[in-house]
């Protein structure tokens, strides 16, 4: 199981937005999983990214199955995680009018990571990540106006906590 917090970016698209919008904030990281060999671990995990754009909140939560691969054994220290699951998202596109409203969605996504494990002792390390993911929240009504096909990028780079 591991818990980590970092710097996370969102971008935010639609068929219909004028332009992309983009914002830092913070990503909050918790897995919990078991491993059915020295190569793989699968588990459960949820992300929380959270930031404001011009004082409207946002906020992208996904809950997904994920998959850790280690290619050189637990033990090397690399791995690639990738997953897919439930997403749900507060964002504020920008619609044709360029104004900034909150709008809820919700939808799947999926969640490709790097990271290294630094082991501290027999039990804990200290895990470096950086990883993407995609959460497709679907049609969107932003200010009277349909933002089509809304999709979050959150790009994010954090340190873990974890138990072995």
């Amino acid at each position: 199981m591991d818990a980590a917090v970092g710097y996370g970016r969102l971008r935010v698209t639609c068929l219909s937005c004028s332009n992309i919008t983009s914002i830092g904030g913070t990503a909050v990281t918790v897995s919990i999983g078991g491993t059915p060999s020295r190569y793989v671990l699968l588990g459960v995990e949820g992300q929380v990214w959270t930031g404001s754009d011009a004082s409207v909140p946002e906020q992208v939560r996904s809950l997904n199955l994920v998959v850790h691969w280690y290619p050189w054994g637990l033990h090397n220290g690399l791995f690639l995680r990738g997953g897919t699951g439930l997403v749900d998202g507060i964002v504020a596109p920008n619609d044709t009018t360029r104004q900034k409203a909150a709008v809820k969605g919700n939808g799947l996504g999926i969640s490709l990571s790097l990271g290294y494990d630094i082991p501290l002792n027999r039990h804990f390390a200290l895990t470096l990540q950086a990883g993407d993911q995609v959460a497709a929240l679907g049609d969107l009504l932003v200010l009277g106006a349909k933002a089509d096909d809304t999709i979050a990028y959150v790009s994010r780079f954090s340190v873990a906590v974890t138990l072995r």
